[in-house]
């Protein structure tokens, strides 16, 4: 083995933990039950997070029908409800979100702004209307994180009976491994480098040694 190829072999675990995750579904909620009921468990879960849960701030959640099926809904906006999705990941596992999918529509009272928040910021406000049509919403770079949470503030609503359906509601992102602590780090670093060392010590022991030769005119013995 060359002490190359030995050094290589050596850093590969390194290497390997740092290979960026595939973009996935993280999340799915349809509000359906296989009987044509209504649930809030989501109908599609990764299997690096623990839970999906979605709740609103007045404790108005309710169902009407939706795209198909059922949708969720809620109301009280006037008074400042908001629906929350809260995404956790399993322990060991990390998660970042990419990408917040939602179908959604309004009654003629319901809010006439949605104002959406992601990890506790505002990153836009969409328009609502009274038939479905489905938003596709980028979300900002963050570092990942082992829980998060979107939030649908409804604005401009009129009466407080006014309500937002939502369904077809998908997460989509990337997993990743829980960093090193830097003692794990550092050792895997010094069996880097014993390993590289090694590879040099048993590629000079494998060299080829040249004969020594003996002194012009001596063939005595010893």
């Amino acid at each position: 083995m060359t002490a190359r190829r030995a050094r290589l072999l050596a850093v590969f675990p390194l290497l390997l933990f740092f290979i960026p995750a595939h973009a996935a579904v993280l999340a799915a909620f349809d509000f359906d039950t296989s009987d044509g009921g209504f649930e809030l468990e989501p109908e599609n879960l990764h299997e690096a997070l623990l839970s999906a849960r979605v709740a609103d701030s007045a404790g108005t959640l309710d169902d009407f029908s939706g795209v198909t099926g059922r949708a969720l809904a809620a109301r009280a906006f006037p008074a400042g409800n908001a629906v929350g999705f809260t995404f956790e990941a399993r322990p060991h596992k990390r998660f970042q979100a990419r990408r917040f999918g939602f179908a959604a529509r309004v009654s003629a009272t319901g809010p006439t702004v949605l104002e959406i928040a992601f990890a506790g910021h505002e990153i836009g406000r969409i328009e609502t209307t009274t038939g479905f049509v489905f938003h596709d919403i980028y979300l900002p770079a963050a570092a990942p994180a082992a829980e998060a949470e979107l939030v649908l503030f409804g604005l401009g609503a009129s009466s407080n009976a006014g309500t937002l359906r939502l369904d077809d509601v998908v997460l989509h992102g990337e997993v990743h491994a829980v960093p090193l602590p830097p003692a794990a780090g550092l050792m895997l670093a010094g069996l880097a480098v014993l390993g590289s060392g090694v590879a040099r010590g048993i590629t000079r022991r494998c060299r080829p040694t040249r004969a020594r030769r003996r002194p012009a005119g001596n063939t005595s013995r010893a």
